[in-house]
């Protein structure tokens, strides 16, 4: 049987507990899109509009954004949700000013030879799709060649 030694073990260190990240800070000075993105995530119509918007200035307490054409509309009709949207995200009364953001041609697009306004009518021309722009109202927004198989 062993004997008991006449010096006790010594007591294992007190384990210390990892040091709490720093605070970020998520006002306006840090970044404000993303104060405004994550005040957006609860309300999904909101989050749409705002996912698709671009923030292009904010000076005193007037909020410039930038609105592709397709949900520019929604966006005039959610206007007061969405100033309300950024006053609650920076802690400020703001005054909200929408504009349309007009998308460059792709290159893709355009069929060679052509400008993308003489393809689009050009193609506006074919029995198809007249038919179908009077049937469903629809709108042609592009033209691009066939893929080869």
């Amino acid at each position: 049987m062993p004997t008991p030694s006449p010096h006790p073990l010594p007591e294992p260190a007190p384990e210390l507990a990892p040091e709490p990240p720093p605070a970020r800070a998520t006002g306006p000075a840090s970044d404000p899109w993303a104060t405004v993105l994550s005040a957006a995530a609860p309300n999904r119509r909101l989050r749409v509009i705002i996912n698709d918007c671009r923030l292009v200035e904010v000076k005193d307490d007037l909020v410039v954004l930038s609105v592709s054409e397709a949900l520019l509309g929604t966006a005039r009709s959610n206007e007061r949700e969405i100033c309300d949207l950024l006053a609650t995200a920076w802690d400020r009364a703001v005054t909200l000013e929408l504009r349309s953001e007009k998308p460059e041609p792709d290159a893709a697009l355009v069929a060679p030879g052509l400008d993308q306004e003489a393809a689009r009518a050009a193609i506006s021309e074919h029995p198809l799709v007249k038919r179908t722009i009077e049937l469903f109202g629809a709108k042609l927004v592009g033209v691009q060649r066939r893929k080869k198989a």
